[in-house]
């Protein structure tokens, strides 16, 4: 709704799952017939049954699929470090090929002040049609990152934030009733089963199915926030990185060509320039994985978050289940006993 307030049509779910459901893979597997065709169970022998080859088991399939798994983030991991070798040798090379800039009345010293303080590089070229680009350059990349900071923040206060605050006071009139159900008819827990689950903290695997009273409690807050967190999360933050990343590529776009027009004015060789112009690929590589490695890491927070709710039910409820657990006596008879 925050999105497109004039076309919000509440009967319409904002979140797309056909791509997220084609994602995951199903692989049907025989761990035992693996093992036996292994030579694992040296007392059953090698038969695998009707599994006449470890392919057939699934297991090296499955094997496979986790170590892909991985691949992205090994290759991410690999281009940044060869992007920063070569960022590395590239400043080498110029640095050593222009060593005649001592010559140039002190020259150089000035260019070097210059690079190392950016204060004045974003001076030396011409004036620029947009005046946000007549700024220094830690100016530039000082803005595109408060403006992608900002844009994060206003959409988590926006959406998640302000959720939260009714979620937080539907979940609290709810709770008694949700608490009630646990030990009244008709879905009332035996006494044994309530009294294991209190021991446990609130969750128990009981031979009826898993128990856990924390989840109970929290899914009432997580409802309110099921359209919010995803819209936040998986659509605008990622629309808000790329924003950055473009505003980012831009001022170095510009910092470079100021830094080219004052290499010019003092003197740098063409072979220096060059180099200069060659490191331009290996930054906006740069700015590209640093953008995707802090997606990433949001998105390993986001999840992180989303699960220290229930923790959060858990830690608040441990006295009490504590004390319930220590509860003795007599019950009161059920409603439905016969006389």
């Amino acid at each position: 709704m925050g999105e497109d307030p004039e076309n919000f049509d509440p009967s319409k779910p904002l979140g797309t799952h056909s791509e997220a459901a084609s994602l995951p893979r199903v692989f049907c597997c025989s761990s035992r017939a693996y093992g036996k065709l292994e030579g694992k169970f040296r007392k059953e022998g090698r038969s695998g049954a009707w599994f006449n080859d470890l392919g057939d088991t699934g297991i090296p399939q499955l094997q496979d699929h986790a170590r892909d798994l991985t691949v992205r983030g090994r290759e991410r991991v690999c281009v940044d470090f060869l992007d920063g070798l070569t960022h590395l040798l590239k400043s080498m090379a110029n640095w050593t090929q222009n060593g005649s800039l001592r010559n140039h009345n002190g020259k150089a010293d000035d260019l070097n002040d210059k690079l190392k303080s950016m204060e004045m590089v974003g001076t030396v070229s011409p004036p620029l049609p947009d005046q946000e680009l007549t700024r220094t350059s830690p100016q530039r990349f000082q803005m595109a990152l408060d403006g992608s900071i900002d844009a994060i923040w206003n959409s988590c206060n926006d959406h998640i934030f302000a959720a939260l605050r009714g979620a937080i006071r539907d979940a609290v009139e709810e709770a008694p009733g949700i608490v009630k159900g646990w030990t009244a008819p008709p879905a009332a827990l035996r006494h044994s089963t309530y009294k294991a689950v209190c021991r446990r903290g609130g969750s128990f695997a009981a031979r009826s199915g898993y128990l856990d009273f924390n989840a109970d409690l929290v899914d009432v807050l997580k409802a309110s926030l099921k359209e919010s967190w995803p819209r936040v999360f998986f659509r605008q933050v990622p629309k808000a990185l790329e924003r950055s990343q473009t505003e980012h590529s831009r001022a170095l776009e510009v910092f470079h060509s100021a830094a080219l027009t004052a290499g010019r004015a003092l003197g740098v060789d063409q072979r220096g320039l060059d180099a200069l112009i060659q490191q331009i690929p290996a930054h906006a590589q740069s700015l590209r994985a640093a953008v995707e490695k802090g997606r990433e890491e949001i998105k390993l927070l986001q999840r992180e978050a989303n699960r220290q709710f229930t923790v959060c039910i858990a830690d608040m409820m441990a006295a009490v289940y504590k004390d319930c657990a220590q509860q003795t006596g007599r019950c009161p008879p059920s409603p439905n006993a016969l006389p």
